[in-house]
């Protein structure tokens, strides 16, 4: 299971239909990691552009906490209205 496959299981869970908030930059996540660490027989970036990258991920995975988060009080308080619905009132 690599890291990304349990992030989005996590946010799967955590978040339900909220997670398209987050899914743009979760890949531009991806991108930049697959940039900095490329598949075998893929190129290196130069050292400059590695640490232009990896001062980009630092802001984006920045950003993407804080949305998570945001997200995530959302979908708490979405589960908790659903749970305190009564049937008739829906």
């Amino acid at each position: 299971m690599t890291l990304f496959t349990g992030l989005d299981r996590l946010i799967d869970t955590e978040l339900g239909p909220f997670r398209e908030g987050v899914e743009p930059l979760l890949e531009q996540v991806r991108q930049g990691l697959s940039a900095l660490h490329p598949p075998p027989g893929g190129q290196q970036l130069p050292p400059q552009q590695q640490e232009a990258q990896r001062a980009r991920l630092e802001q984006l995975l920045d950003k993407l906490e804080d949305v998570l988060e945001a997200l995530q009080c959302a979908a708490r308080i979405r589960r908790q209205r659903g749970a305190t619905s009564s049937p008739r009132g829906r």
